[in-house]
């Protein structure tokens, strides 16, 4: 079984690099989900990458922790409604 993480990541590539790429024809989206990968899978990690050309970082984080917060809430309500209260004795 494994554990599973999820990183938000802002990187900034030199506008001169990016036309580079736009002027070949190149995606720099593979080139940078494959330095990624590449680093992380020196270290046994599988990774999942997808990568966005725009400016959201702050966004993203903002919808992380509501996601987080939802997620807890639905586990406590889950918790609530799984214990079993016969005759006003509710289990711990």
């Amino acid at each position: 079984m494994s554990v599973k993480f999820n990183v938000i990541v802002e990187i900034s590539v030199d506008s001169d690099v990016i036309e580079v790429y736009d002027k070949m024809g190149s995606d720099y989206g593979e080139s940078i989900s494959a330095i990624i990968k590449d680093t992380f899978s020196r270290n046994i990690f599988s990774t999942r990458i997808k990568v966005y050309r725009h400016n959201m970082y702050e966004r993203l984080n903002e919808n992380a922790e509501d996601y987080l917060i939802r997620d807890a809430q639905e586990e406590i309500e889950n918790e609530i409604l799984t214990q079993h209260c016969i005759g006003g004795n509710c289990e711990d």
